[in-house]
């Protein structure tokens, strides 16, 4: 989706989000402000309702009977007839509280207090609630996603702008950087070749001047060339002939030429050349390091896989040998656990992973790499034998890659005299 799409729907979801949550603020917090003007008028007289109330139940059953309430100084008509003045605006003050059912009224004065049908009205209430957050929520996830795409559209904006002034700047260092080579113009013949003279042909007169044609093809092939203008005045006042002007024209163009050796140099486009090779050389050099890395590291994310799965077999041998060595010393049947333990060997060999035990009495030194010698030494009576390999513990296991290399997935285990 291109930018002004972006933006389009940044504003469709900004704006009515926008709206509904004002809506449903401003009309909360004119409620709320219309409720505390309400209740500083009738608070008073509802709380000495509800007094009077908890004092009438306060007396014993024969004073109640004695005094019924509805009556005197006990919610008499004169309070009532206040209270019923305001029912709808004592309703609106405890809505909330009775909605939530945090706040409980007897029936006996409910109706005084909040009119015929405020059950109703509380109902409805809630359901208008429910509503009003629905809307509250929708408006919050419009008004953010609309947030969110616009910022994004302002990040990508400014990402771009910075991108664009880099690059920019990067082209003018590379303006500034490179040679401006002139144009060359490259210098037509002067004066056109004259026919020897025959006997036929007259010589031309020196005291006269020459033909009208052929001064006119001679000052025409001057006027290409602008650094000859000082042949043409000496041409015009000395009288030259033909061929001496030719001969002066050509001297005066080999004068020129080696007079101005900067507009024919090649230097700076050999050096350009020089620099754009010696630039290609070294990126051609860093891909292919590069390209080595990455095979170094394929390479060596492969091995590990290999090699995780083949410890996993080897594990798998090693437990089988010990239960088969347990086996074979409390006399029992080896064969299958045997058969088992040769068919893994035998994946491991066809996946060129083969099994390989250090000699006996080899020295230890320089085996580090296929051997790992335990801490626990065998007992040596012969010194010549000392640092030498007593017994395998376990067999080691090494990875075929070519004839020439080859990759250790577990070093033996071996023991050493002392």
């Amino acid at each position: 989706m291109s930018k002004k799409g972006l933006l389009i729907w940044a504003i469709l979801l900004i704006v009515p989000g926008a709206v509904g949550l004002w809506s449903v603020i401003t009309n909360q917090a004119s409620q709320q402000a219309q409720i505390r003007v309400w209740q500083s008028q009738i608070q008073d007289k509802t709380d000495q309702y509800l007094q009077s109330y908890q004092q009438w139940n306060a007396l014993k059953p024969e004073q109640k009977n004695d005094t019924p309430w509805g009556h005197g100084i006990f919610g008499g008509s004169e309070i009532q007839r206040q209270l019923e003045q305001n029912q709808d605006k004592q309703l609106a003050i405890d809505m909330v509280h009775l909605a939530n059912g945090s706040k409980t009224v007897p029936e006996e004065l409910a109706e005084v207090m909040y009119g015929p049908g405020w059950q109703d009205k509380v109902d409805q209430f809630r359901q208008n609630r429910e509503t009003r957050e629905m809307i509250i929520v929708a408006s919050s996830v419009s008004l953010g996603s609309g947030v969110f795409i616009l910022t994004l559209v302002t990040l990508i904006w400014m990402v771009k702008t910075i991108f664009l002034r880099k690059k920019q700047k990067q082209e003018e260092q590379i303006t500034d950087e490179k040679p401006v080579l002139k144009p060359q113009k490259v210098a037509e013949p002067l004066v056109k070749t004259q026919p020897a003279p025959t006997a036929d042909t007259p010589e031309p007169d020196k005291e006269h001047s020459p033909s009208p044609a052929l001064e006119s093809d001679t000052q025409s092939s001057l006027r290409d060339v602008g650094y000859f203008e000082s042949i043409r005045s000496a041409r015009k006042t000395a009288g030259l002939s033909t061929c001496s002007l030719g001969l002066a024209a050509a001297s005066a163009q080999e004068d020129a030429f080696s007079s101005e050796p900067q507009m024919m140099t090649t230097e700076p486009v050999l050096n350009s050349l020089s620099e754009l090779t010696e630039e290609v050389s070294a990126i051609r050099q860093f891909a292919a390091k590069q390209q080595d890395q990455m095979k170094k590291l394929q390479d060596g994310y492969d091995w590990m896989l290999i090699r995780r799965f083949c410890l996993r077999i080897i594990r798998s041998i090693d437990n089988i040998s010990d239960r088969i060595r347990i086996a074979r010393q409390q006399d029992k049947e080896t064969q299958s656990l045997e058969e088992i333990r040769d068919e893994l060997s035998f994946a491991l060999e066809s996946s060129g992973v083969e099994q390989f035990e250090p000699d006996i009495g080899a020295d230890y030194k320089g085996l580090e790499r296929y051997a790992e010698a335990i801490h626990e030494k065998e007992p040596n009576d012969q010194p010549e034998r000392s640092s030498t390999i007593a017994r395998v513990l376990r067999p080691g296991y090494q990875y075929l890659i070519s004839d020439e290399e080859v990759k250790i997935v577990r070093c033996a285990q071996v023991k050493l005299f002392e």
